[in-house]
């Protein structure tokens, strides 16, 4: 299955916002940080995720 061109637009212009939101919040930083950063946003997801499974404590 594929994307119409309009959803591909679409898709696009998700993709580019994201993107920039992302390099401003993270642009600048080092390395380590952008790692440490996304294991700690990895590790609440997966909190959330199980929450909302009804598997959370």
């Amino acid at each position: 299955m594929s994307l119409t061109d309009k959803g591909a637009r679409v898709q696009r212009g998700f993709t580019d916002a994201v993107a920039g939101l992302t390099e401003r919040l993270y642009g600048g930083l080092p390395v380590a940080e952008r790692e440490m950063a996304a294991r700690a946003l990895a590790h609440v997801t997966a909190r959330a995720n199980a929450e909302l499974a009804g598997d959370g404590s």
